[in-house]
């Protein structure tokens, strides 16, 4: 039995503290020990599902839209600020609307090792 994920949950910020997507100083990346399947028309809607789960022992997790893409935006796109913008396209919405509820779910899949967190390197 998997769990799923229906959207966008929990707020907060990601390992930075920072409170706005273009304040944090790092990227997203798939971790090593993730298995990811995409199903690219899972939904009645025409819509991917995301099936990703920590290796060698953990639960499986199922994404749909819009928690899929998400995920995947982060995991392709890697940079915070691209992740949003992608995200705010694919549903035709302004970025500002969805910012809170985008930050809050890349924090909560950073929190269950669905996505791995890099934080950028000091100027210098």
């Amino acid at each position: 039995n998997g769990s799923r994920a229906q959207g966008c949950r929990a707020p907060g910020a990601l390992m930075t503290g920072a409170r706005t997507i273009s304040a944090m100083a790092g990227t997203f990346h798939r971790p090593e020990r993730l298995a990811v399947v995409i199903e690219e028309l899972a939904t009645e809607t025409g819509n991917p599902r995301v099936y990703l789960s920590t290796m060698p022992n953990g639960v499986v997790v199922i994404l749909d839209a819009p928690a899929a893409d998400i995920w995947r935006a982060a995991a392709e796109l890697h940079h915070p600020d691209a992740v949003l913008a992608a995200v705010a396209e694919t549903f035709g919405v302004d970025a500002d609307v969805i910012h809170d509820d985008v930050v809050g779910f890349l924090t909560e899949l950073h929190a269950n090792g669905l996505l791995e967190w890099r934080e950028a390197p000091e100027p210098g």
